[in-house]
């Protein structure tokens, strides 16, 4: 999901890469720098 406004620090231009080094399958995910949550 795209976010209506940016933000500074953001990771949106890093997306691709971050879940290019999730595993295919894990149980749980903690994201524990949440942000702003959106």
């Amino acid at each position: 999901m795209d976010s209506f406004m940016s933000w500074v620090g953001g990771k949106k231009a890093l997306r691709d890469e971050i879940l290019s080094r999730f595993p295919l399958y894990y149980e749980k995910y903690i994201e524990v720098f949440g942000g702003a949550g959106w």
